[in-house]
């Protein structure tokens, strides 16, 4: 048994349900703290300050995590459409499958994403919506979000041009034939 693969599984997923647990946390702090729809100028009196960090820092690293996976090359032997091996690579992340069984790690890899998007979007949505009157956590944990889209979305679209005749369809113009 490979305790060092189970600890990263453990760590992934563990980032994963801290990151939303947190998110949710904050995104409600943010809202409970408003006096007639204002922030008050004493507001981080009533925030819980190691929250705050710990959104932050889990919201760079699960965006770190979904990136990293999405960079992961897929090897000649596989057969998987390019899109969905990133999204294989990431299941393959969070858990360990029972030998001969991977078919669930393309979905596996598909939710963790979709909670990514779906805290990060809303924390860029609460920020928008509340303006100056948002949290300085819900600001930073939406600037690392939209900060963190850019890899994510690089390396998920990097490797997917189409191919004709086994060969990409760029090649004979990157080496200077038409």
């Amino acid at each position: 048994m490979n305790y060092q693969k189970i600890f990263v599984h453990f760590m992934v997923v563990l980032a994963l349900v801290g990151f939303v647990a947190s998110s949710i946390f904050m995104f409600y702090q943010s809202f409970a703290i408003l006096e007639n729809g204002e922030l008050p100028d004493n507001y981080m009196e009533y925030m819980n300050n190691a929250v705050v960090y710990i959104t932050s820092l889990l919201t760079a690293l699960v965006g770190g995590i979904v990136a990293a996976a999405f960079g992961i090359s897929q090897s000649a032997n596989q057969n998987l459409p390019s899109k969905r091996y990133k999204l294989h690579a990431l299941g393959a992340l969070t858990n360990e499958p029972p030998p001969g069984s991977t078919e669930n790690r393309s979905k596996y890899g598909f939710f963790y994403a979709l909670a990514y998007i779906l805290i990060g979007t809303a924390a860029v949505v609460i920020w928008i919506i509340l303006e100056s009157e948002a949290t300085q956590g819900i600001a930073t944990m939406a600037t690392s979000f939209l900060g963190m889209m850019v890899p994510i979305v690089a390396s998920f679209f990097s490797g997917t041009q189409s191919i004709t005749a086994g060969k990409p369809a760029s090649a004979g113009i990157q080496a200077g034939k038409e």
